[in-house]
Parts: structure tokens; sequence; C-alpha cells
């Protein structure tokens, strides 16, 4: 190749300008992520059961799904959660799978269950990272001070509805978007009582007649002059004012309107504990989602550019604040790794110039770094590669190794030049002497990622396209080194002037010369060294825990506060305000979001506040002077110190909990976080107690932090256990107790029923409420507690029980539980109870058997007997059941072979997850040998799957990698070489390397995690560059008749140079990245950290320990040249 180059320099510069020409054409094509694209092997299912419990859901729905997927081909897991009124199951399939015939296949199969009636259709959808928002946004309009938060919220949430939400929906790129906060607006409609009645009519009157006023569409067909046409009905009220003119009734001549009858009509806002505020403003937020085949910076910017549009041209003075925007984070985080790949490439041409010291070669090997990278962006265009940190990353890591071969062949062309050979000559014999080693060493550091290609899961998703960046680069600048190199030297460089060698340069080599010798004559105290070393490091290292991925610095601090639930609402929103006015006097504080209720939203990526939880997002300057976890620290111990004096009604007390978090785009991308304790069994109130035994046993280790036992806890369940052997010395099964409790409730079908229809104005559905009586006119508040609701429900026998379902007449005998209140006895204000009639009465045979129902006879008071002496109360003194209150379950969650509850924890700040999670399952293992655990009997398991977990998962599947790795690279060298033994020697630079790796960790104060570990995988293939060319040249040394010693010494000196040069110009490409500057440089810091430090303790140490091994191999022949 290099002959062909010299010989065809027109045919190079076209082949270079080619590549350059489509190279930045495919930098323009390129799509901008965060992340590489992931397929995740995932699908859920949705399904709802309007009215159902959460067990109910469970055995009709969650059951029958799950063994139904289990028979999908190349199916791994299920998971579900059983809820209120719906299910959700996680499908979970293996690695590679098709999930497009998946999803087909599983609809099939849904399609073919039988479900109980009501059941709804089932939705399936695949998991994406496209289904989280790419932005969320704070809209909002100014009013003056006296419109209140209230009506500021319906007016913003009417404004957003009309004008803003269906220009935001036809956004190209957008798929969806939600709205979070808003007020629910109800068109509120109060009934004069007194016209009502006046007038003879109902509630329900009125409400049938705006029903069917509020009616139009297609009704059929009409003639017109030989022409059928559409007849529409279309005259159903438009406004609100149409709505309130709209006739109801007709008396004497006069129409009653709508507002003739009622005292209002009126928008308000239903959802009164809502509230959602940016800064103290009044606003709504909105969250968008975007179409899987769109960019994110691309949509993100559109949104923008709509947002800006609309507020210009709004009639009112509005605004809107972006709380979070994934495509700004893509931006700063590609032009940070863009700006440290300019700043690497810089440095390493200034290395170059340094050791050169002429500008000419400088720039021919200089070229080689914006070429290589140039064609490969032309390849990742050609292989569906993005522009993402991960593969920018591999570029930025790649740049200093781009001069490698460039710089071993411009050394050795000097070197001829220096032996007098013309500058054609020394060109392309000085490329060919090289040609081989250069080959074998980018061949050896392509070989290093072949192991990645065959690991599955996420980690081959994320790590693949920066192993292909790599090798893109590296392919491309052998190339380079190989045809323009050359070409450009045998035309540009001058003829050298052979100068004599500098006094430094001179001590330089003989210092050199003198440590190797040291090092073959005390080899074993030269191994013994390095084995300590790399002993001593790895342990220290080891010791400090492992972590996944390193946490970003994105400036974003979510806090979360639980409150006690004797607060009023108000003085929630009080709290709220006034904590947001104070965090924005903080330092580094840009803007403050707040929610308050309002239910939560599928996907944002800050929290939403429940009832009883304040959920706030703070956003931080750019320029910040700490970084968000320092940030997240001083706002947690700002919170837990806060002043409450000028806040009524609230206390330090009132805060159950204060949780404050940072936002990390990469964490939870490999897997769960923290702790996960998962205990399968089938008792729910079992499974709770086993998960309240792992909550205090966490409690108490060292660096758990908000244990938390997985429940989702619903609304307090009342527990009945029967005892069964009491209860059927009176007759009574489990099935008898559930049947007397049945006739107890037949008066509370319909408590508290509403009837509503829905109008459409202004083009927005709204929702008319209007109440109705409730049944008996009661309050659910007056009943008390469930003892005292309770205490009067009695337990009959079957035969009492047969007899009132075949003669028990209502409308003689009247209910057979009444309310207690209507008794003479009733004193007010006591609990309501329903009790047994005492106005009903039974006639007994001689056997004491009730035969019949009748009145009670006051000339003869034994003939009858009343039916309450019959049963037995739920409280009877032999207990024949036990009534307790219990937790109540929201959600029940199965895997397709028993229930479940997970216990997680986070890690306390200082902690590593690793060496804590080692004391959570050494503390639980011995918790589940003891006497409590054993005490639940058989059947229950306790497995962990959190974060450690995942760590050794990924960690084990690498380690395998690197390996298999050393192997592949170990086969190349042979092949290069020809030997089987010269490769072992090389091989021992592999150790140095990794020595040099942890004490650079250790320097650092960095963790051994994910990325430090590919980290030390490339140290494999650009560890042994170094060793290739020296061997290679100590062959060449000896094949020329250079003694053994002779051709190391030589060949260390000649080499000393080019070794420097090369490893200096990755070094110093690579400290920009190291030392984490700019956006989401901390992913990839731990990457370069290792890759410093390995290649200068390797680099150094490899022209000692190289040739030691080297004269190890060849003694015999050492002491033969000795004689």
């Amino acid at each position: 190749m290099s002959n062909y180059s010299v010989k065809k320099p027109i045919t190079v510069l076209m082949g270079v300008l080619i590549i350059i020409v489509l190279g930045l054409f495919s930098i323009t094509r390129l799509p901008l992520t965060l992340f590489p694209e992931v397929n995740l092997p995932f699908v859920v299912t949705i399904t709802s059961y309007p009215g159902a419990s959460p067990e109910d859901i469970e055995s009709s729905v969650s059951e029958p799904l799950e063994a139904a997927v289990s028979t999908i081909g190349n199916f791994a897991t299920v998971t579900s959660q059983s809820n209120e009124n719906f299910a959700i199951s996680f499908v979970t399939f293996q690695d590679g799978t098709n999930l497009d015939s998946v999803t087909v296949e599983l609809r099939e199969i849904i399609n073919n269950l039988t479900f109980p009636e009501g059941v709804g259709n089932t939705t399936i959808l695949r998991l994406s990272p496209d289904l989280l928002p790419v932005m969320n946004v704070t809209m909002y309009r100014s009013f003056d001070d006296t419109v209140t938060d209230d009506d500021a919220l319906i007016l913003n949430t009417e404004w957003i509805n009309r004008d803003i939400l269906n220009e935001l929906k036809s956004i190209p790129g957008v798929a969806d978007v939600t709205l979070t906060g808003s007020a629910d607006i109800v068109l509120e409609v109060n009934l004069d009582e007194a016209i009502l009645e006046t007038l003879g009519l109902t509630q329900d009157d009125v409400l049938t007649t705006l029903n069917e006023q509020n009616t139009e569409g297609l009704v059929g067909a009409a003639i017109d002059e030989g022409v059928i046409r559409l007849l529409y009905l279309g005259n159903a009220p438009q406004t609100l004012a149409q709505l309130k003119s709209l006739p109801i009734y007709y008396d004497n001549g006069l129409v009653y309107s709508l507002e003739d009858l009622s005292t209002s009509v009126e928008f308000v806002n239903n959802a009164t504990q809502s509230y959602s505020k940016v800064n103290g403003r009044q606003g709504i937020q909105i969250s968008f989602q975007k179409q899987s085949d769109v960019g994110i910076t691309e949509v993100t910017a559109r949104i923008l550019s709509k947002l800006d549009t609309l507020i210009e041209d709004s009639p009112y003075d509005a605004s809107y604040d972006v709380l979070f925007d994934q495509g700004a984070f893509i931006n700063d985080s590609i032009n940070s790794v863009f700006v440290n790949l300019l700043i690497g490439g810089l440095l390493a041409v200034g290395v170059l110039f340094v050791f050169l010291r002429d500008i000419k070669p400088t720039i021919i090997v200089g070229l080689a770094i914006p070429i290589s990278v140039v064609a490969a962006f032309l390849l990742m265009f050609l292989s569906n590669i993005s522009l993402n940190i991960i593969s920018m990353g591999g570029l930025a890591l790649a740049i200093g190794m781009l001069v490698d071969n460039s710089v071993v062949v411009i050394e050795n062309i000097y070197r001829l030049l220096a032996e007098g050979k013309s500058k054609i000559e020394a060109a392309v014999l000085g490329s060919k002497e090289v040609g081989g080693a250069i080959a074998a060493s980018t061949i050896t550091t392509a070989a290093v990622f072949l192991p990645i290609f065959f690991i599955e899961g996420l980690v081959a998703d994320i790590f693949i396209p920066m192993a292909l960046t790599i090798v893109y680069a590296l392919g491309a600048s052998l190339v380079i080194a190989l045809s323009m190199v050359p070409s450009m030297a045998s035309r540009f460089l001058n003829d050298l002037v052979v100068k004599e060698e500098s006094k430094a340069s001179k001590k330089f080599k003989s210092a050199y010369k003198h440590s190797v010798l040291f090092s073959i004559k005390y080899k074993w105290l030269t191994f013994l060294i390095i084995v300590v070393l790399l002993i001593g490091s790895s342990a220290i290292v080891f010791s400090r825990g492992f972590i996944l991925i390193p946490p970003t610095d994105e400036g974003t601090v979510s806090i979360n506060i639980n409150f006690t639930g004797d607060l009023e609402f108000e003085d929630k929103t009080a709290f709220a305000d006034q904590l947001t006015f104070d965090l924005l006097a903080l330092r580094d504080v840009d803007s403050v979001s707040a929610t308050l209720g309002g239910g939560f939203a599928f996907g944002p990526p800050q929290a939403q506040g429940s009832g009883e939880t304040l959920a706030m997002t703070v956003t931080l300057l750019e320029s910040r002077t700490n970084s968000t976890q320092e940030n997240a620290v001083n706002i947690e111990s700002f919170i837990l110190d806060y002043d409450f004096e000028d806040l009524e009604n609230m206390s330090k007390e009132n805060l159950l909990e204060v949780s404050v978090s940072t936002q990390d785009s990469s964490a939870g991308a490999f897997g769960p976080t923290g702790i996960t304790a998962k205990i399968s069994g089938f008792d729910l109130l079992t499974l709770e107690k086993i998960a309240n035994d792992l909550v205090d046993i966490m409690s108490d280790i060292d660096g758990v932090e908000d244990p938390d036992n997985g429940i989702n806890v619903g609304a307090d369940r009342i527990f009945i256990d029967v005892n069964q052997e009491e209860a059927i010395k009176l007759g009574l099964t489990n099935q008898d107790v559930i049947d007397n409790f049945s006739l107890a409730f037949s008066l509370l079908g319909n408590l508290g029923t509403t009837e509503t229809l829905d109008v459409f104005i202004d083009g927005v559905t709204y929702t008319v409420d209007v109440p109705t009586d409730a049944a008996l006119g009661l309050s659910l508040d007056v009943f008390g507690d469930y003892e005292q609701f309770l205490g009067g429900v009695m337990l009959f026998s079957d035969d009492v029980r047969a007899l009132i379902d075949s003669s028990y007449d209502e409308a003689l005998y009247g209910p057979l539980y009444v309310p207690n209140f209507l008794l003479p006895t009733y004193v007010a204000g006591t609990p309501v109870q329903l009790i047994v009639n005492p106005g009903v009465f039974v006639t007994l045979d001689d056997n004491l058997t009730p035969v019949a129902f009748s009145s009670f006879d006051p000339m003869n008071p034994t003939a009858a007997t009343p039916l309450s002496s019959l049963g037995v109360s739920v409280y009877d003194e032999n207990a024949v059941v036990t009534i307790s209150k219990v937790t109540g379950f929201a959600t029940i969650f199965t895997d397709g072979n028993s229930r479940y509850l997970e216990v997680t924890a986070g890690i306390a700040d200082g902690f590593n997850v690793t060496l804590v999670s080692e004391d959570v399952v050494d503390a639980v293992n011995t918790y589940l040998e003891s006497e409590t655990f054993l005490s639940y009997g058989g059947g229950y398991t306790v497995t962990f799957a959190g974060e450690n977990e995942e760590i050794q998962s990924l960690f084990l599947d690498l380690a395998l990698g690197l390996i298999v790795a050393i192997l592949i690279v170990y086969m190349v060298m042979a092949i290069q070489f020809q030997s089987l033994k010269y490769p072992l020697i090389i091989l021992g630079t592999i150790p140095l390397a990794f020595t040099g790796g942890m004490l650079a960790l250790l320097v650092t104060g960095s963790n051994l995690s994910l990325v430090a570990l590919v980290g030390f995988v490339l140290l494999v293939g650009i560890v042994v560059n170094n060793g290739i060319v020296l061997i290679d040249y100590m062959n060449q040394l000896k094949e020329q008749g250079y003694g053994v010693i002779d051709a190391i010494v030589t060949a260390g000196q000649t080499r000393l140079r080019p070794i420097f040069m090369t490893a200096l110009t990755t070094v110093i490409s690579l400290l920009i990245l190291a030392l984490g500057v700019g956006e989401g440089s901390e992913l990839l810091q731990p990457l370069a950290i290792t890759a410093i430090g390995g290649l200068l303790y390797a680099t150094l140490l490899t022209l000692l320990v190289v040739p030691t091994i080297y004269a190890m191999f060849n003694r015999k022949q050492i002491k033969k040249e000795a004689q």
C-alpha cells in the first residue's frame, strides 16, 4: 500500500477528499440522542375492570393473563399489579426477541381469553424510552391581585384547553401532550329548591330535560331540488350564556330557562385540593412525548418554536418556563464531548510538535486526527449509530490513539533518512518495516471489543456503539498511516541532515540502558514489586466497593415532603408558597416548581404530589457554584432546619418525611438502583409482616436510607377471622357468616349517588354534576367506627336464614335491619347502627325450630319470639368471629407463581451500594434462620434483586468478556509473530495496565464502576501496542545479527521516543475528559481516568518488564552469547 501511495499521490489525495466530503455530509444526517438506542425486551398490558377490587382483578384478570403469556416463545418473566379498577402486567422476553411478532401473538392470545363481564379491552404497550417526556414546561397568564389562585387556575386551564392544547398536539414529531396540575373544571348547577317545589319539579326532571336539550347530530336526509342532502340537528348550546338561557320548563305562559331555575350556573374547580405553581405563580405543567422516528433535539426545537409563536400571538399577558428539556441537555452534553475532543486533538498535536520539533511532520501526523474522525462519522452513518454521549465519548477516547500509527511510521521514516535513504526510499521502506506491527497493534485494539458483541442486554446496547466508533476511527488511522503519511512524507519532508544527538538524549538513553540491565539482572525483585502493587491497589479499590454508573451533575433537585394527616390543605399550600420563596433566595437556585394533589401523570421527569405529599422540583443555575449533589444536601438541611415561625397551624412535627434527590438520566438505565428485597408467598398479611421486619432490619444498618415495605396502601380493610371450632358448635360455616353479613348490608347499596351529563362549551367538553338525594338521607359519617357499625349484626343459624329467605315479607314486617335512630330508645348524637328490627317475631315449634313469622301479641307475649334473640352477636363472648382493622392493599403484586412485595431502600450519601448491600444481605440471612421468620410457616422466600445484584451480573459479563479479549489479543499476536511464546511476553504488560488503572482510581477517589471496567477492557488493546512494536524490532535486530542483550537495549533506545510520543498523545488527549469538564462528562470520566493511569504506568514499566521477560525466554541464547 505504501509503495502505491507514494507513486499515486493524486489518487491518495482524492480518496482523502472523498472521505472528508462524505463524512461531513454524514454529520448533518446523524441524529442527536443522549444515549444509544436501547431495545427493551418488555411489553406492558393494561386491562380495565371498573368497580373491581384488587383481589377480584387478581383472580379474574392478572392470573389468566400470566398463565397465557407464559406460552409465548422467548418468554422470560411476567409480573402483575392488580389495582382497584385495572390490572397492569409487565412481560419480559429474552434479549433479541422480535417484539413486533411477539406483540401480535400476545394480542391473539388475549383476544382468546374469556374474562368476566365488565372487563374492558386490554391495551398493549411496548416499553420504549420514547414513552418518557422529552420536555416539560409550565404555562401561565398574568392576573391582577383581585384574581384568586383558584380563579387563576380555572382561567389558565380554560385558556390552555381552548387555545393551546390542540396547537401543541399538532407539532410534527410530538406523540402526546399531557397536562399536570390543571383544574378539573366542571359546570356546577345549583338548582333553586323553592322554585322547583313551586313548579312541582324535581332535580331529576331538570337533569333529564337538560340532557335532552343538549343533543345534536344526524337526523336523516332531505331532498333539495332533486339532491339528497344529510339532515343535521345542530343547535345544542355552545357557550355558557346559551346554556344558561336553555329552555327547561313551560308553565302558565312562562318559559323557564336553566338560569331561572338555578341560584347559580358557573364553572368551578372540582379538584379543590390541587396546587401547581412555578416560582410562586399559578401555572399548568405540560409534558411532551415524541414519536419514535423523530430525533429528540429536533422535536424539542419545534416545541420551543411553537411555544414562542403561541405566546407572541396570544391576546393575554402569557409566558412559559422550561422545567426540563432533554434536547438542551443532549446538545450541551454532545457539545461538551466535542469540545473535549477538539481540545484533546490540539493537545495531542502540540505534544507531537514538542517531540518532532518540525512543523512538517507534525502537520502530516496531525492530519490523521481530523480525517480519521470524519471517516468514523461516515461509517457511523452507514451503521445507523447516532451522535450521543457514548459514541462521541468513544471518539474522545480514540483521539490520542489516532496518531499512534502515524507516529510510528514517521519515526521510522526519519530513522531511515538519518541513515542516508532518499525521501521516497525512506517513505516506502519505513512504512513497510512497521506496517505489520502497527496493523497487528490496531487489530488487537479492535479485537478487545469483540466479546461485547456477544454480550446481550443493556451493556451491549450501550457500549457496542462506543466500540464500533473506536474501531472505525482506528481503522481509518491505520489506512492513513500506510497511505497518506508515506505519500506526504515522500514529497514534503526534507532530506534529513544528521545532527549530533543532544546530551540530554544521550543521558536519558544511558539511564534507560542501566535500568533495563538492572531489571534483567534482578528480575525477581522487579516482578515482586509489580505483583505487590497490583494486589495492593486492587485490594484497596475492591474494599471501597463498586458502583454501576457514575452520577451525573444535571442541575435538577427533586423534593418530596410528606405531611401528617391533621393538616388542612390551605396550611400545606401556605407552607409551599413560603418554602418556594425561601428556596429561590438560595445562591444556585434558578427556579422552583411545586405540586400538591392533582394526581399523577405518566412519565413526567419531576415528582407529582399526592394529597399528603408536596412535590417540588428545583432547577439550578448553569453557572452554579456547587454541584447538584452538594446543593441537594444543602437544600435538605435547609428544610430540616426550617423556621416555621411565620406559619400558622404548622410546625416541624407536621413533616413526616423529607426526601431530597438529584435527577440523574443515567440512573436506572441498567436496572434497579439501591437495595431491593423480594418477598414471595401468598398471604398478604404475612407478606406485610415479613416486609415490616425487613424494614426494621434495614433501618438499623448504617448507610441505608428510606427503607420502604413496598405496600401500596389503600383504604384499611376490616378483617373477619372465623373461629371455626366455636362456629361449628352453632352450626355455622364460613359461608354462613358471609350470608349473615349480607343480610345486614342490603340497605347500603345506594348511599351518596350522583347523576352527571356532559356538555360541549367553547370547544371543550365539561361535566355537569347534579347531586341526587342519598338513600336513607344518611351521611356515612354518622355510623361511627367499624366496631360500632358492626355491633348490631347478628349471626343466624341455617334454619333461621332459610325461614328468612322463604317467608320474610318486607312489605308486611318492614326491613330486616333498621337504623337504631328510628327507635324511641335512641340517644341523639350517638353513632347510627343497623340492628335487627325489634318488631320482627317468629313462632317456634316444640323443637324450638322457627317455623313462621308472626306479629307480637301483647295478650300472649310468650307466643312469639323476637328474631334478634335467635342470633348470636358478632361480639359474643364465645368469640365466634374476631373483627379487626388491617392494612388495605391498593395493589397486589404477582409474578405468575406467587404474590410478592418488594422492600426497597436507598443508599445514604457517602456510602457504597455494594458494601451496604452486603451488610443487609448478612442481616437478612440471619433473620431467615430466626424463630420470628420460621413462625410464619413455609412457602415464603426472600431474594435480592437490587443494584448490587445488577452490578455483580454486569461485572461478571464484562469480566468474562475481558478474559475472552485477552485470549483474542494473544491469538492475533501469535499470528503476527508466528510464535507462541512472544505473545506471552506482551501479555505481561496487561497486569501493569490494571495496576495503573487501579492506582488512578485510588488517587482520584473514584470507585470501580461499569464504565471504569470498560476502560480496563480498552487498556488490554492499547497497552500491548508498545510491546508489539518493541518486540517486533528486537526480532528484526536479532535477524540482523545483534545479540539478545544488545537487541533489547538497542530496540528500547530506538523505540523510546515513539513509545513516549504515542503514550503522551493519548494521555494528554484524555486529560480534559478525565477532569470531567462540561455537561455529561461525568459518565465517561472513570473510563478516561483508568485509561490514563493504566497507560502511564504500563508505558513506563513496559520498557522494563517486556525486555526482562524477553531475556527470560532467551536465557539459553544469552548464556551462549556470554561464553
